[in-house]
């Protein structure tokens, strides 16, 4: 570095310029001496002259003058001493001038620091003199080294700081990839274990499920109070969870090329065309059930087409049909139900191509394809499609068919047919009046409804397979004492919908997974807890009701859903109670809308029944909507259970639960008072607009359906599914 070659070049010169200058202070003192010496022999001999001038001193000079004369003498002395061998005046002059002039000379090479005449080698004080420009020159680069090293400082300190960040950051990045080595470690050894253990057996963390409806709701709330927890659900579909309700209603009302497929509709309320879907949730929601131990925060897996045979209540395990053997830490039941069978009808294998039921996924895709293909004509025939069944499921299917392929065409080429075995549709939920009013508004828009009617027995006949029917023997009662009147009936396709039962195979006694008799389904407590590691929800759930003060059992969507959500809370060390009074709600015509909140059965409740209009007005008045409000109690009390609102929306829904858990006794009096919480009556103003709306020969329904075509609702059909929407 050339700093360092010039300060260790001045270093040199410093050292040398200290030698110099200890010869110099030697010649100096010899100097000193030497004129110490000469001043010495000076006065000796200003002495031996004065000495002398006394002894030759003229005559003729004055005493008086002998001290002028004594100072001229010293000073000729002094002139003489400085020359010193200089012993006259004239050599004394010469020798001032010559000094003047070395001095002058000396003066200009005068070095700044240094004593006059300190060097009297010129080259020795040339090389003093450059030395000390160069030490000049050494300060101000160590002065400038010593600013750049005060600012490479300040940069390292920053430097030094990134760093520490970056190895900071380094230390927690590889901190975290150990602990992921760790855990997959972990995992490994799990697994191995697992294998060691049980060669047949796979483990899960957490809670295996079966429903599709009450185990979706359930692990939202488990994973809501657990983000770490594993969840495994187990179907026998090899659908993902999905809403059932769409399958008799809005999947045929609203369907279009893509339904049978995706399970999804458009939504003629929506403005933005979006569509909707059966689906809770995206495939890619649910992992791998081999996947689901390699998340570190777990998740919800899911295990298609595998039936669970047996829950182990003591050894905390599932037995699945293909032998699979999966232990849990929870386990919540929701096996849901199965769709009734009649007993007619399976028992011929020949009849597998004629007869479905409607429960599953499969089956509306089954029965979509059959249908469409029947509502092409050929040859002018007419296919007639059976609905066997007058509950909700059947009202509903026979309703969405008959409007998608029959209604308001001149020349359908289906005809819908429902059968049931009751006096009226519905009639295991309303009244007989409004059963009997249900039962002629589905007849007015086209189907053929067959009330008192029984199946004996069914066959294939026709030897042309193209035309290949199935032949239904029925008995129907008289409203005479005759013989009931034999019928048969020939269909192409039938559809039975008579409901659905429990679910309850897994039902064990010895394990503590305990059937109710009575009710039907799994007895579970106010927690929904079947056991100490096992809850039930949904339709096969038989709780205790704690406002009615009984046991009750709902197979309806909102009470899966709820008992669903709750059950996935307690499973996660809650510990809510089961206090919400499931509803549902249908619609099966312009103005035929229903929903029922709480116990809604006319066989074991008393029923009130609250219209809008007295019978002879709604006589007079037949196009007009029926409004009716029926309150069901318990006959020895009279406390309310449920609420039945037949063409009322709004809030009636919230009025009938507080009426339930309120428990309000009702006589003639406070029927009505409580009947006015409801949307029964309409204002001034809605009834001056229908009286408008009846001018001229249609109704304005009428005219609606007129101009309707190809199963698209009416706008009053809209109006009312835009109502049940909000």
């Amino acid at each position: 570095m050339q700093f360092k070659t010039k300060t260790l070049t001045a270093h040199i010169n410093g050292r040398k310029h200290r030698e110099t200058l200890s010869k110099l202070k030697d010649k100096d003192n010899s100097l000193k001496k030497a004129k110490e010496t000469s001043e010495v022999n000076a006065i000796n001999s200003r002495n031996s002259a004065e000495t002398d001038l006394k002894r030759k001193h003229p005559n003729g000079i004055d005493v008086a003058d002998n001290g002028r004369s004594e100072k001229k003498i010293k000073q000729t002395e002094d002139e003489a001493v400085i020359g010193g061998q200089t012993k006259v005046p004239w050599q004394a002059e010469v020798r001032n001038s010559e000094r003047e002039e070395t001095e002058k000379n000396v003066g200009a090479n005068v070095i700044e620091g240094v004593p006059k005449g300190f060097f009297d080698d010129q080259q020795m004080n040339s090389r003093v003199r450059e030395t000390i420009e160069k030490q000049k020159k050494i300060t101000s680069e160590i002065d400038r080294f010593y600013k750049e090293v005060e600012e490479l400082e300040v940069q390292r300190e920053d430097e030094h700081e990134e760093l520490n960040e970056q190895s900071a950051l380094r230390s927690d990045i590889e901190m975290i990839d150990e602990q992921i080595e760790r855990w997959k470690m972990v995992n490994e050894l799990e697994k191995k274990k697992e294998n060691i253990v049980e060669s047949v057996a796979t483990k899960f963390e957490q809670k295996p499920n079966f429903d599709p409806v009450e185990i979706y709701y359930a692990s939202l709330s488990i994973r809501a109070r657990d983000p770490d927890a594993r969840v495994l659900i187990i179907t026998d579909e090899q659908e993902t969870p999905y809403k059932r309700g769409p399958l008799s209603k809005e999947l045929w009302w609203f369907a279009d090329d893509a339904s049978i497929d995706s399970l999804s509709h458009t939504n003629p309320t929506s403005s933005t065309g979006r569509r909707r879907y059966a689906f809770y949730e995206a495939d890619g929601f649910y992992l791998p059930p081999d996947k689901l131990d390699e998340w570190e925060h777990g998740g919800v897996g899911l295990i298609r087409g595998a039936k669970v045979v047996k829950v182990d209540t003591e050894g905390s395990f599932v037995l699945l049909d293909d032998g699979r053997k999966i232990e849990f830490g929870k386990c919540l039941i929701a096996t849901g139900s199965d769709a009734l069978l009649h007993s007619q009808l399976e028992r011929l294998p020949e009849l597998d191509d004629f007869v479905t039921t409607l429960g599953k996924a499969s089956d509306f895709r089954k029965i979509y394809s059959k249908v469409d293909k029947m509502a092409v004509a050929e040859n002018g025939t007419q296919n007639v499609i059976v609905v066997l069944g007058g509950g909700l499921l059947g009202t509903e299917l026979a309703y969405s068919l008959n409007r998608r392929y029959a209604r308001d065409q001149e020349k359908p080429a289906v005809k819908i047919v429902q059968l049931c075995q009751e006096t009226g549709i519905l009639s295991e939920i309303l009244p007989d009046a409004l059963s009997d009013y249900s039962t002629d508004m589905l007849r007015y828009q086209g189907i053929d409804v067959l009330t008192d009617t029984r199946i004996d027995s069914a066959s294939v006949k026709g030897r042309d397979e193209k035309r290949r029917r199935i032949c239904l023997n029925t008995t129907a009662a008289t409203t005479s004492d005759g013989p009931k009147e034999r019928k048969q009936i020939m269909a192409d396709f039938v559809i039975i919908a008579l409901g659905a039962e429990p679910n309850i195979e897994l039902a064990d006694e010895k394990g503590g997974i305990k059937l109710d008799k009575a009710n039907g389904g799994v007895m579970t407590d106010e927690h929904l807890r079947v056991c100490d590691n096992v809850w039930a929800a949904g339709d096969v759930c038989s709780f205790v009701d704690p406002i009615l003060k009984r046991r009750r059992r709902c197979t309806h969507w909102q009470h899966a859903q709820i008992t669903g959500r709750i059950a996935g809370e307690n499973m996660t060390d809650g510990h809510k109670t089961y206090t919400h009074q499931g509803a549902f709600v249908t619609m099966f015509g312009p103005y035929a809308h229903i929903c029922g909140v709480g116990d809604v059965n006319p066989h074991s409740f008393s029923t009130t029944t609250i219209f809008a209009k007295r019978d002879e007005e709604a006589a007079e008045d037949a196009e007009d909507e029926l409004r009716a409000v029926v309150f069901y109690t318990e006959p020895t009390t009279n406390v309310v259970v449920g609420v039945l609102l037949y063409n009322i929306l709004g809030m009636g829904e919230e009025w009938a639960r507080k009426l339930i858990r309120d428990a309000q006794r009702l006589d003639e009096r406070t029927a009505i008072e409580c009947a006015k919480l409801f949307e029964l009556w309409d204002s001034e103003d809605d009834e001056e607009n229908k009286k408008r709306e009846k001018e001229g020969t249609k109704t304005a329904a009428n005219e609606e359906r007129a101009n309707a075509g190809g199963g698209k609702l009416t706008e009053v059909e809209v109006e009312a599914y835009q109502r049940r929407e909000d």
